[in-house]
């Protein structure tokens, strides 16, 4: 069997560590729902590549807009995954085909 990469190790304890984490580091210090929390600390984005980087940045500051604006509850959660169901594609198209330079 295959051993996983030991930076592969460190980056899923990471994502583990913050999923746990009930508070909203950010957000006023509210308190999260540990589902909110999970998916939000999939939209961090500052271990990609800068081209990636450009693209998945804007789904995470919209992200985290929507958890400071909205209540807490079962459309929230769905928003979000739908959300980052649509972060992972166009992440998907940027690794096939690039970022064009619009600047």
């Amino acid at each position: 069997m295959t051993e996983i990469p030991e930076h592969l190790k460190k980056r899923a304890a990471k994502t583990r560590e913050k999923a746990a984490m009930p508070t909203g580091v950010g957000l006023g210090g509210r308190l999260l729902h540990p589902s909110t929390a999970q998916i939000l600390s999939f939209f961090e984005f500052g271990h990609l590549p800068d081209p990636l980087r450009q693209v998945s940045r804007h789904f995470y500051e919209f992200a985290h807009t929507m958890v400071e604006t909205l209540e807490e509850g079962p459309e929230l959660t769905v928003g979000l995954r739908k959300l980052l169901e649509a972060k992972d594609c166009f992440v998907r198209q940027a690794v096939a085909h690039g970022v064009r330079d619009v600047g």
